[in-house]
């Protein structure tokens, strides 16, 4: 019986959740013109290259004209670090 009322508390707050996002988006101004400030917009890519997690070789270069979402990450695990382009013992 407690799962049933857990259940229906649950689904009643995500459906709350979930129309006061629908609220906002409709509320929401669209006309305001919101740009980020960066020296970096509008200018050339920097050369990129490196491997990618499964191997294979990433040349920036060779995806000119589309477009590209390159994540660095910094993972860190026990004292142990490993940054993306670096292979272990290089660091």
């Amino acid at each position: 019986m407690k799962s049933n009322n857990l259940v229906k508390i649950v689904s009643t707050v995500v459906g709350i959740v979930i129309a006061m996002f629908f609220v906002v988006l409709v509320v929401a101004d669209p006309s305001q013109d919101i740009v980020a400030q960066s020296p970096l917009l509008g200018q050339p890519a920097p050369a990129v290259a490196s491997e990618t997690i499964d191997g294979a070789q990433f040349v920036l270069e060779r995806r000119k004209g589309s477009g590209v979402v390159l994540n660095f990450v910094k993972v860190s695990l026990a004292g142990l670090e490993l940054r993306a382009g670096l292979e272990s013992g290089s660091g």
